[in-house]
């Protein structure tokens, strides 16, 4: 693009030559270059929006909603400083105010590190509010750190959140692609193909995602990076295609009620541009994520891999028009069924909370009966599996406690809310579309609360006990009320309740000998916290969770090092101290396959653009993440109304089995939902069977590039291990289909190969094609074979 450099200040450092062109009338960032190409550069245009002051209200489906708020917006430029140089002095050049020739004062704190600039700036209420922007160059990737200081002038300001957007000019469009590993647009997608706004999952956010969005210039092979990237808050990210390119507009959750002492900080947008492709950078992203202190353990239990998860229930769940599911009324029927259970291949159980109370809800952790089903029962399930060779974890809740006082306000608000006459609606299960899409989700929520009601009511306490003898332990609103979502919502970040959690969590441990937890929604407390101790930074308890997970890992380990850490999101700060986390990020992929929209659509549309996603996701993730797929699980079963629950009931059996079979032989754990396993129990012996017996399967590594269909209907990927390699075909397709399967795989003996379908199959005989193999294979409509070959 064209700018006149000349009338603008440009910011530099001694670790690149990356360049940023900035407003000097308003600090705002207009260019991003580099000087070794200053032609390959990108236009940037930005805002500033501090939304402040304002009334507190309960929203109808739980958390704080403000009304009455004002938006309050950068103007102008005051000054710039920086801080980096040896010397502590460093000419900025440009038209500045002061002239050409002005100079800033530096600072020297981290001359060997980074570079850091800050330019103040008027404000729409220069009474109240100064925004100063923070420009710091890097020594390392990604190169450029934009983050904006929030600072309040007098004691009465009250900051709700903070929003930033960022847009980029991309010239040319038709050159450029999209790129958000692990959200729901598929890879490489065509710039002219973002055709709405799309949500992209931030870093402390519930998909397998780090919130990074890259635009890549297909024909010069340059890759600019727009990354979101909060540690402290977890913040919304919206993606939206303009006339001129790409607008990300980030709502950072930056909020509190500072005082004069500090400012609040939304920190930061990261940005780089590459001369390179995108292939090539995101085989850098996990070096980069390592170097933000974003990595996974490196102890996990060496049994997890291998885990074939089934997800059981005891007591009885309850629907609309009071539907009951109950697979296992009392833990007893459990314990009469883990022969059955094992039988199948499963090798590990999660048990969730006792049905209908306490479920997803916080009783009393010493009360495992309650909690759970009856305490000797638990004793002896956990013995018998262990006698068996099994697995048990916990799915353990730390979102807040529940009593009638709750409960009769969060019924209360249904009742009165947007979506009272809307209960009986279908909706799909909420984690195929983002959250914030549409009304699904909220439907659903509503209706889970009036269809629990007499149970929750009925076996709560009316004042729970916590709430007198830990007040601080809860979150606040202004005028000091608890307030939560439905429950009575803990702080998390408070180091008491933190201490009353791990303790909880060891005492399950000694008790029943579990082998480790699911920590259930450790972010569903999505609002801020006004009580006195937050008060100044009321974003402290979103991710209040993650100091909590180092501690009680340290603890869990040293009690029992075998012992699994397991979570809900797949962010990548919640994969910090997660041994596994769960797979919300892949249900899209199943919906958007098989409930096929137009063509130009942002999502995926065949089983080899599942392919591609799946292998995007995984290699922009921390090396070593392991993530649970599953096809049907509690959360999958929830939300939808009876008769679309299970993924057979709206795809059919044969559909549910390929998809299981994808999951389950592609790396990594498998789960199901008790009665998952319903109408394809051969195909999930078989899988699981192969699973044990063959470990490339769960232990190796993908390899999507090593063999090639010609049906975009079908998946594939090599998965390779140390013994063996296997070749895994699933055809997504409602039709047989004959493919030409090729293997960029040597073939030592130049005879060809010959692999055994390791699931009950034909075998196949491959021909050596110019010291590579390639066969014709049939696969039935939703059919799926596991070639097993030779180690290569």
């Amino acid at each position: 693009m064209t700018v006149d450099r000349d009338r603008l200040t440009v910011l530099a450092s001694e670790f690149s030559d990356l360049r940023l062109s900035v407003d000097p009338r308003t600090g705002g960032p207009v260019e991003l270059w580099r000087e070794s190409d200053p032609e390959r550069s990108v236009g940037l245009r930005a805002a500033v929006h501090v939304i402040s002051g304002g009334t507190e209200h309960r929203s109808p489906t739980g958390g704080l909603e403000y009304h009455d708020t004002v938006d309050v917006t950068a103007d102008g430029t005051v000054d710039v400083t920086g801080d980096g140089t040896a010397d502590g002095t460093r000419e900025v050049t440009g038209d500045i105010p002061g002239g050409p020739d002005a100079a800033a004062e530096v600072a020297t704190s981290i001359a060997l590190e980074s570079r850091t600039y800050r330019i103040s700036a008027h404000t729409t209420a220069p009474a109240d509010w100064q925004l100063t922007w923070r420009y710091e160059f890097r020594a390392s990737h990604p190169l450029l750190a934009v983050s904006v200081e929030v600072a309040a002038l007098n004691e009465h300001c009250v900051a709700r959140n903070v929003h930033i957007e960022l847009a980029a000019t991309l010239e040319d469009p038709d050159q450029w692609r999209i790129h958000a590993p692990g959200n729901a647009l598929r890879a490489d997608l065509p710039l002219k193909s973002l055709t709405q706004p799309t949500g992209v999952s931030p870093a402390g956010g519930l998909r397998g995602s780090t919130g990074m969005i890259v635009a890549e210039q297909v024909t010069t092979e340059t890759s600019l990076v727009l990354w979101p990237l909060s540690k402290t808050e977890i913040g919304e990210i919206t993606l939206s295609p303009t006339p001129s390119g790409i607008l990300v507009t980030w709502q950072s959750d930056v909020a509190g009620q500072p005082g004069t002492a500090a400012p609040l900080l939304a920190s930061a947008i990261y940005l780089d541009l590459q001369p390179t492709p995108y292939a090539s950078l995101l085989s850098e992203i996990p070096v980069w994520l390592d170097t933000l202190g974003m990595s996974t353990p490196d102890s996990a239990p060496a049994w997890v891999r291998q885990a074939s998860i089934f997800e059981v229930q005891i007591g009885f769940s309850v629907f609309n028009g009071d539907w009951r599911y109950s697979p296992y009324p009392e833990a007893k029927d459990l314990l009469a069924d883990l022969g059955r259970i094992q039988d199948l291949g499963y090798n590990t159980l999660q048990i969730m909370p006792r049905q209908p109370y306490p479920s997803y809800n916080v009783h009393d952790y010493a009360d495992i009966t309650t909690s759970y089903g009856n305490e000797a029962d638990l004793g002896q399930i956990v013995a018998t599996a262990h006698a068996r060779g099994m697995h048990v974890i916990l799915d353990i809740l730390l979102h807040g406690v529940i009593d009638k006082e709750s409960m009769r306000q969060a019924v209360q608000s249904v009742r009165t809310g947007p979506f009272a006459d809307r209960l009986g609606e279908a909706t799909p299960d909420s984690f195929s579309v983002d959250l914030s899409a549409g009304d699904s989700y909220l439907i659903s929520w509503s209706r889970h609360i009036i269809d629990f009601e007499q149970y929750w009511i009925g076996g709560s306490p009316e004042h729970h006990p916590l709430i007198d003898t830990h007040p601080e332990w809860f979150c606040r609103d202004s005028a000091g009320n608890i307030t939560g979502v439905y429950t009575k919502s803990f702080d998390v970040a408070h180091p008491g309740w933190q201490r009353y959690f791990i303790d909880a969590c060891l005492h399950l441990v000694r008790v029943l000998d579990v082998d480790g937890f699911r920590f259930d929604a450790p972010t569903y407390n999505y609002f801020h916290n006004w009580s006195p101790r937050t008060r100044t930074n009321a974003g402290v308890s979103l991710l209040g969770c993650l100091p909590l997970f180092r501690q009680l890992r340290k603890e869990l380990k040293a009690l029992k090092p075998e012992s699994l850490m397991y979570t809900e999101p797949s962010g990548v700060l919640l994969r910090e101290s997660m041994d596994l986390n769960y797979n919300y990020d892949e249900q899209w992929l199943i919906t958007s396959v098989m409930e096929p929209g137009g063509p130009d659509r942002q999502g995926v549309r065949t089983a080899a653009e599942v392919g591609r996603w799946l292998a995007e996701r995984d290699a922009a993730l921390p090396a070593g993440a392991l993530t649970a797929h599953h096809i049907d699980s509690h959360d999958t079963f929830w939300w939808p109304l009876p008769g679309s629950k299970w993924r057979r009931d709206v795809y059919g059996a044969p559909a549910a089995a390929a998809w299981m079979t994808l999951f389950a032989l592609s790396g990594g754990p498998y789960m199901t939902f008790v009665g998952g396993e319903q109408d394809i129990e051969k195909q999930v012996l078989a899988v699981n069977t192969l699973r044990a017996r063959r470990p490339e399967f769960s232990d190796g590594v993908s390899d999507h590039a090593a063999v090639s269909v010609d049906d975009v209907n079908v998946y594939a990927v090599v998965r390779r291990g140390s013994a063996g390699s296997a070749v895994v075909l699933v055809n997504l397709g409602g039709e047989a289909t004959t493919i030409d399967c090729r293997l960029d795989l040597p073939d030592p003996t130049h005879n060809g190969v010959v692999a055994a379908d390791g699931l009950g199959g034909e075998t196949v005989h491959f021909e050596s094609r110019a010291g590579r193999s390639a066969a014709k294979i049939v696969l039935p409509a939703f059919g799926t074979k596991a070639l097993l070959l030779p180690a290569f």
